[in-house]
């Protein structure tokens, strides 16, 4: 007899790729960019989610840092302000000279 398991569980994947964000140091965001960097081959559902990323850039929504941790982590939004995921810059860890929080 073939059936569903009762013991199954649902799975969450993380899907970790590395990017470049750019954004002008005048905050000017409609002259921002968003690359993936070397040459990763991605999805397009991967793909959507940067342009809704660099939408929201175009749209004044620059990254906010998250509430908790202990590094530096930002959400990121899309046009209509949904966050959409985070990033995590790798010279804002626990330690590291830019930590936005002091750690």
């Amino acid at each position: 007899m073939t059936g569903r398991n009762s013991n199954s569980k649902s799975i969450t994947i993380i899907i970790c790729v590395a990017i470049i964000l750019k954004i002008k140091q005048d905050i000017d965001l409609t002259k921002s960019y968003i690359d993936v960097y070397g040459s990763l081959k991605i999805t397009k559902k991967v793909t959507k989610l940067i342009e809704d990323i660099w939408k929201g850039f175009n749209n004044s929504l620059i990254p906010k840092l998250t509430d908790d941790g202990t590094s530096g982590a930002y959400r990121m939004r899309n046009e209509d302000k949904e966050n959409v995921a985070i990033f995590k810059p790798i010279d804002e860890e626990p330690f590291a000279p830019n930590n936005p929080r002091g750690h």
